[in-house]
């Protein structure tokens, strides 16, 4: 018999946020656009989610929308969740697979993010 669920636990809190968010890719030799590079060097910048990767392939960023250009909504799972864990992901994403919600997923230290 596996243990009891441990109700507390940071994995089975989230959080919706109530602002709307942009993913965009860019072609991975293309220069990030100076409004959104310069979130990350101002101090009047205080998004509450900018994130930025390069990879050989691609440049993918996702940020707080403006206007009409977001359409995606964020779930943060409370954490920081260990290291270790696994299935938290899988566990979460697999309901909105199945009645076909688009997922993208981006994480920072132990918290997990979900557009």
């Amino acid at each position: 018999m596996p243990p009891p669920l441990d109700l507390n636990h940071p994995s089975l809190e989230l959080d919706l946020l109530p602002q709307t968010f942009f993913v965009k890719q860019l072609p991975v030799d293309a220069n990030i656009p100076v409004t959104i590079a310069s979130e990350l060097i101002t101090a009047g910048g205080n998004p509450s989610i900018l994130s930025i990767t390069r990879t050989t392939e691609e440049i993918s960023i996702v940020g707080e929308a403006v206007g009409d250009d977001g359409q995606w909504k964020c779930i943060k799972i409370a954490g920081p969740l260990e290291f270790g864990l696994t299935g938290v992901m899988c566990s979460f994403t697999t309901p909105l697979r199945d009645v076909n919600v688009p997922v993208f997923a981006r994480f920072r230290h132990g918290i997990p993010i979900i557009f």
